[in-house]
């Protein structure tokens, strides 16, 4: 009886990493946040979910940079930042690739600028400070579509 039970319970709490794809490889993330605590703290979040950080930039300008060059399946993107905000990033990202997928990170009072982003084109947001679960199925929403 009690093997039994322990197999039970391995198999209660057997989840399936949220970062990988159905071929097992982690989804590639580009973190882009002026701020390297938010930046961190998330990284650290998503790597607990098997998702793999690819790159971290803290302005919009090199956000665009780095999409063309490590090509991410998803972008974390902040609306307020210094240099080219995350709108303006999320209008060059775009305009490069199409189907870029972007989720807006932002504060509570940015509402407006998400709703433009949304309209824009991201494929949705959190907001800060950002709880583990709703921003790891925030991110694969909008890989999955």
């Amino acid at each position: 009886m009690k093997i039994r039970e322990n197999r039970l319970t391995e198999i209660i709490n057997v989840k399936e990493p949220r970062g990988k794809n159905k071929f097992g490889q982690p989804y590639r993330v580009l973190m882009v946040d002026d701020s390297t605590t938010v930046r961190r703290l998330g990284a650290q979040m998503l790597r607990s979910e098997m998702f793999e950080i690819c790159g971290e930039a803290s302005d919009g300008s090199q956000a665009l940079d780095l999409y063309k060059e490590l090509d991410p399946d998803v972008v974390t993107m902040d609306v307020n930042m210094p240099v080219m905000n995350g709108i303006e990033a999320l209008r060059r990202i775009l305009a490069y690739d199409k189907n870029a997928k972007v989720v807006m990170v932002t504060s509570e009072g940015h509402r407006d600028m998400v709703l433009e982003a949304i309209k824009i084109g991201a494929k949705g947001y959190v907001v800060k400070p950002f709880r583990k679960d709703s921003f790891c199925e925030q991110l694969r929403r909008a890989i999955d579509g």
